[in-house]
């Protein structure tokens, strides 16, 4: 009866485990002082490993409740395994029409895990590196605590 109950319980913890996000790269940067400037670029570097699949990419964005903005600009410039760049700016949403800040809270801190690029797939196996900059119009934007980015392995294939 015992060894029933232990293995019903790990078959209940596997099928747990296996429903949620497949989650291949998660890394946040914290951000000096919570003022991040033009030169304080994050890099993120991940190995692909399998082009077959699709991916998600999130940015993750933890932000003070003051920060100053309704909108965050940032660059990001992708670095592929054959040493080919692409960059493209971006524009996230920090606060909604009616001026409360997006995300979850942890104290005066918010959480926003926003997505970045949907169903994407990577052409190349090899080391990918991802730069990303503030772009906005000042050069010391505050209150910023961490910025991060999550690669979702998707079920799918491409």
């Amino acid at each position: 009866m015992k060894n029933i109950v232990v293995l019903l319980s790990a078959i209940c913890l596997v099928a747990l485990a296996s429903c949620g996000p497949n989650y291949i790269y998660q890394q946040e940067k914290q951000i000096e002082n919570g003022v991040w400037t033009y030169r304080d670029s994050a890099v993120f570097e991940f190995d692909i490993q399998d082009t077959a699949f699709l991916y998600n990419l999130y940015f993750n964005l933890a932000a003070k409740a003051d920060f100053p903005y309704e909108n965050l600009y940032v660059y990001l410039n992708t670095v592929f395994p054959d040493g080919k760049r692409m960059g493209k700016s971006h524009s996230f949403e920090v606060f909604d029409r009616q001026g409360k800040i997006l995300g979850t809270s942890s104290g005066d801190v918010r959480q926003q895990h926003i997505m970045l690029q949907e169903n994407t797939f990577f052409n190349q196996k090899g080391k990918y590196r991802i730069v990303v900059e503030q772009y906005t119009r000042q050069d010391s934007l505050p209150n910023v605590v961490s910025i991060g980015l999550d690669i979702e392995q998707k079920k799918d294939k491409k």
